[in-house]
């Protein structure tokens, strides 16, 4: 089937309605093979404690990215541009980001670490409260509904901290897609 302008690009229509089919753009993007997901499970983190996600973006990367964690009690959730740690052997453990694409060989630029040397937090871009419960089994699933472009060049911080009342475990995941 030809579209209407007679280009021979091909488009997709419903039959029934003869609506236009249309996809997202991060799924057009997986499609390409430049979507990606990092994440790290943290595993009794104490009242009060963090669990930290750092993320280094690259001159040469635009990561359209939104923040997911996953957690067993209230807790509040933050991102922090321009953050610093005490040098590259205190950045963290590294995360290998996985591409959702299983037949591309595409890899990520964007390096992520979790439990870095944090010296500075940076700009705060965001505060969330995540409202899952304190005591005994509570649970929540949530995930930002910004997506943010991060900036070229710049250090971010995903920070979620337990206010359950008690050691829970966090899970913090960054979904994402690179544009060169």
């Amino acid at each position: 089937m030809k579209n209407q302008s007679g280009d021979g690009k091909v488009g997709a229509v419903d039959t029934e309605y003869q609506a236009n089919v249309t996809i997202t753009g991060f799924h057009y993007q997986t499609h390409l093979g430049n979507a990606y997901i990092a994440s790290h499970k943290f595993l009794a983190v104490a009242d009060d404690a963090v669990a930290e996600i750092y993320i280094k973006v690259p001159a040469g990367a635009e990561p359209h990215i939104v923040f997911h964690r996953d957690l067993e009690g209230n807790a509040d959730v933050e991102l922090f541009e321009d953050t610093t740690t005490q040098g590259p052997l205190n950045d963290g453990t590294a995360i290998t980001p996985v591409n959702i694409n299983r037949n591309s060989a595409n890899v990520s630029v964007v390096e992520f670490f979790h439990t870095p040397t944090v010296l500075v937090d940076g700009t705060q871009l965001l505060i969330e409260w995540n409202a899952a419960g304190t005591g005994g089994v509570a649970g929540g699933s949530e995930g930002s509904f910004d997506e943010f472009e991060l900036a070229k060049g710049k250090n971010y911080l995903f920070r979620v901290t337990n206010r359950s009342g008690q050691a829970r475990n966090i899970g913090m995941f960054a979904r994402y897609y690179e544009v060169a």
